[in-house]
């Protein structure tokens, strides 16, 4: 669900700038970025989550053809960020995979949040972040 704009530090710094229209394709996140430049989406987390717990998801994109500039991501869990990440604008088609390790347990119920903001029409997916259970 989009964070309510009172608990969004974003758009509370922000007051001005337009939400970006998203949907969820094939179980992909996309933002499409023509007549907007941010989001903040929420979910409350289902299970407790535990330290050292390492987490994983990819970002995608196509060329990216805003005028100079960058999109920055970020990914808090209750309040905590735990993942970050820039892209220079403009840019080529390309993925980011995205993976961190979480530093500390966390209760069921709490609050993950995803944060984008960026420039120009640009359009990004963003894979399900999983538990990477990988060896």
């Amino acid at each position: 669900m989009v964070t309510p704009r009172r608990d969004d530090g974003y758009s509370q710094t922000h007051p001005s700038a337009t939400r970006c229209p998203f949907w969820v394709e094939d179980g992909r996140l996309e933002i499409e970025t023509g007549t907007c430049s941010f989001i903040t989406l929420e979910q409350t987390s289902t299970t407790d989550l535990k330290s050292n717990t390492p987490i994983r998801s990819t970002l995608l994109f196509d060329t990216q053809s805003a005028k100079e500039g960058t999109a920055y991501f970020h990914f808090t869990v209750n309040g905590d960020r735990v993942w970050q990440t820039e892209v220079p604008l403009p840019t080529g088609p390309g993925f980011q995979p995205i993976r961190f390790t979480l530093a500390r347990d966390y209760p069921a119920g709490i609050t993950l949040r995803l944060h984008f903001h960026n420039h120009g029409a640009n359009m990004w997916r963003i894979l399900p972040f999983v538990i990477d259970d990988t060896p």
